[in-house]
């Protein structure tokens, strides 16, 4: 028997956004038929990373997909082609998705060939100037555009992905150059759009941290690849470099990205957290804006119980997901890459939605990793999410008023049931089923 104690009179703040997601379901020839699929889930973000996938990455976002001439005038609207972007930024407005737009560029798997858009620009400021031109573009209506009032504008991706420049598939320069891009763009963003959000730079993880209080020694020491253990380096020395008064940067968010499953992305996740805390960074988010666990599982129930286990776990120490990723690709665990239907780990994202509609986050305890919960409440409904990550069925007792004797509904997702509604009488405990998450809720 698992108890599960929680308190609906303490509030641990907003219930945050766990369910965003990485681009949308575009079919081939640009189809954005099943974008519906975002709103009935209450997608709250999409970040626009590797957007288009198979069918037109070379369209979309990236700023020399916009800007393609780069000895082109910047500040002349006719140097910039927003066309593809502006279709698919618009189709999430319509979905009631808000962009998390990625300043940069997606990686070159063939860079190894040749690489195209991975080195560092010629000119940092003109550079910045083209970016500061894109948000213009979505956020004011420069250049016959938009007023979408996007929040979240990250600089780059993984530049870290490997020490050796020849091996690395997203930036081909040093350590060093991506510091200076990064301060000479989130200046520049800065001072032309306060009200932004900037940050990045899409760390490749922390696969290196054997526990959240990870010490310096201890990364050094641990068994892991040393392209693991440059992840750490390069970030530990991008935020000295950031906050050295000299070199000093703008950070609103800090974006890290991890494969690993639930206990082990927990770890991560404190890790991260205390990191920023501890240089008196406690006011920058942390957003883990690429994660998929053990995406080979693609389409059966333990996946979606993987998904569940990190959305419900990490709430503690990041303030946003974003899943990679929902469109049609290798990675995107969502959908059936043939049928185009959902597969169960999509379900996950509308069973948390339960959750944040209703606002406000409270203590709940269970006190095992396997078997994590997150109440949530509005003041007159309350719910709890909770996923059994075992192969065996868990008995939970609940310690919790509201529940006790109330009426209401069990959402189920397991090996038997897919988004599954019943409505019960809460007695004192609840039966969950080998591999399932359930969302319960009172009337």
């Amino acid at each position: 028997m698992i108890t599960l104690n929680c308190d609906f009179s303490k509030s641990t703040g907003l219930v945050k956004p766990m369910h965003g997601v990485n681009n949308g379901p575009m079919a081939s020839y640009y189809n954005f038929d099943n974008f519906h699929y975002l709103t009935e889930a209450g997608i709250p973000y999409s970040r626009l990373h590797d957007t288009g996938g198979f069918f037109g990455g070379s369209r979309f976002v990236d700023v020399w997909n916009i800007f393609t001439d780069k000895d082109a005038d910047e500040n002349d609207p006719a140097s910039y082609d927003f066309t593809f972007t502006d279709l698919y930024i618009t189709k999430l407005i319509e979905a009631g998705v808000e962009p998390f737009y990625r300043l940069g560029t997606t990686i070159e798997n063939g860079h190894h060939i040749k690489a195209y858009y991975i080195y560092p620009p010629k000119d940092y400021e003109k550079f910045a100037r083209i970016c500061a031109n894109i948000v213009r573009h979505y956020n004011y209506g420069w250049a016959d555009g938009y007023h979408y009032n996007i929040k979240y504008w990250e600089i780059w991706n993984e530049p870290d992905n490997s020490d050796v420049i020849e091996e690395n598939p997203c930036w081909k320069g040093t350590k060093e150059q991506f510091f200076e891009l990064y301060r000479v763009v989130s200046n520049h963003l800065r001072r032309e759009f306060p009200e932004i959000k900037v940050g990045g730079y899409a760390s490749c993880g922390f696969y290196a941290c054997m526990s959240g209080e990870a010490s310096a020694e201890e990364i050094k020491n641990a068994n892991v690849s040393p392209r693991y253990k440059y992840f750490v380096t390069f970030f530990n020395e991008f935020m000295d470099y950031i906050n050295n008064p000299e070199t000093a940067a703008p950070m609103d968010f800090f974006t890290w990205h991890t494969y690993s499953a639930g206990p082990r992305a927990f770890i991560q996740a404190e890790y991260v957290r205390k990191q920023l805390d501890s240089r008196g960074m406690n006011h920058v988010e942390s957003i883990l804006n690429e994660w998929n666990p053990q995406f080979m599982r693609h389409g059966t129930n333990d996946h979606m119980v993987d998904i569940a286990q990190i959305m419900v776990l990490l709430h503690r120490y990041v303030d946003q997901l974003d899943f990679y990723t929902a469109d049609y690709m290798a990675y995107g665990s969502l959908f059936d890459f043939y049928s185009r239907k959902p597969t169960k780990a999509y379900y996950v994202f509308p069973a948390f939605n339960e959750l944040y509609k209703l606002g406000t986050a409270v203590d709940v305890k269970t006190g095992n990793v396997n078997c994590p919960a997150l109440g949530a409440t509005d003041g007159k409904t309350n719910a709890i999410m909770f996923v059994n990550a075992t192969a065996e069925a868990q008995d939970v007792s609940l310690e919790c008023t509201p529940f006790k004797g109330a009426k209401g509904t069990m959402l189920i997702n397991d090996n038997d049931h897919t988004a599954e509604t019943v409505e019960c009488e809460f007695k004192s405990s609840v039966e969950l089923a080998p591999k399932s998450v359930v969302v319960i809720k009172t009337a």
